[in-house]
């Protein structure tokens, strides 16, 4: 197997529900993305830990190590450790022809996401729409997708905040008093009602992480829909046009904000091998 050289490429997202109230949650894939290069090796590397929970339920040659190229902030809500994860365990395969189903491959994916210590739920919404794209609709709990929609590649801008706290921490919180509301925004999720079921879910998440919209640096933009990405601390402005989006942040830049421009996107991961 030497000689062999495996990339993949996944999603980063934006949360549309939060899985925390009910373990039901949806998240929607953006096309920031994240690399996992895999390389045979028997010296260990930086994400040895990860490697050691994959082989653990996986089996195979472990003796490997990854480069992680990304361009997803961390810990902003933007689904970076579902991106890790979820890259590691496909090349991972590839590099020993393990075949799992979708199913087979969010179950792994996400409990290694709890034993690994990255998230509390699973994250289950978060890592299909990383490796699979659109808007993903799943129960955490069970670690199934229900449903996967294609959404319209709307221009989006992401604004990232200082990073914020950890899947882990935030959810020891008592989210007992959302399971109601919560359990009727995942009964209507669609295609249409993603954005504004988003910014409902920002409003609550961002109540309980203390973080905010700050309205005042959004004044003069043109954005439709504005909300906190999750717990946040991250906010996401959608748009209908590219061209607005594009005015919107270059004024922003001028302004000295800090974003990121990117898409609604349907595209699921994509796997590069390259022999020598």
């Amino acid at each position: 197997m030497g000689g062999r050289e495996i990339t993949i490429r996944v999603n980063s997202g934006i949360s549309v529900i939060s899985a925390f109230p009910t373990g039901n949650g949806a998240a929607v894939a953006t096309d920031i993305p994240m690399k996992a290069i895999l390389e045979p090796s028997k010296s260990k590397g930086a994400f040895e830990y990860l490697i050691d929970h994959i082989y653990s339920r996986l089996g195979g040659n472990r003796n490997v190590n990854f480069r992680i190229l990304s361009e997803i902030p961390q810990r902003q809500g933007m689904k970076s450790s579902s991106a890790l994860v979820g890259s590691m365990l496909l090349a991972y395969c590839k590099f020993n022809s393990i075949e799992l189903s979708r199913e087979e491959t969010l179950r792994a994916g996400s409990e290694i996401s709890i034993d690994a210590g990255l998230s509390y739920t699973g994250a289950t919404d978060d890592l299909a729409a990383s490796i699979y794209g659109g808007l993903c609709i799943c129960n955490n709990n069970s670690r199934s997708l229900e449903r996967r929609l294609n959404v319209n590649r709307d221009p989006c801008i992401i604004i990232p905040g200082e990073p914020g706290q950890g899947s882990n921490s935030f959810g020891q919180n008592d989210f007992s008093w959302l399971k109601t509301v919560y359990d009727r925004m995942w009964k209507m999720v669609d295609r249409k009602t993603m954005s504004i079921i988003a910014v409902a879910n920002g409003n609550y998440m961002g109540h309980m992480s203390r973080n905010h919209i700050p309205y005042s640096q959004l004044q003069g933009l043109n954005f439709n829909i504005c909300g906190i990405n999750g717990r946040g601390p991250s906010m996401f402005l959608m748009y209908d046009s590219d061209r607005i989006m594009l005015k919107d942040a270059s004024d922003m830049r001028k302004r000295g904000m800090n974003i990121l421009e990117t898409h609604i996107t349907n595209r699921g991961a994509l796997i590069h091998e390259k022999k020598s």
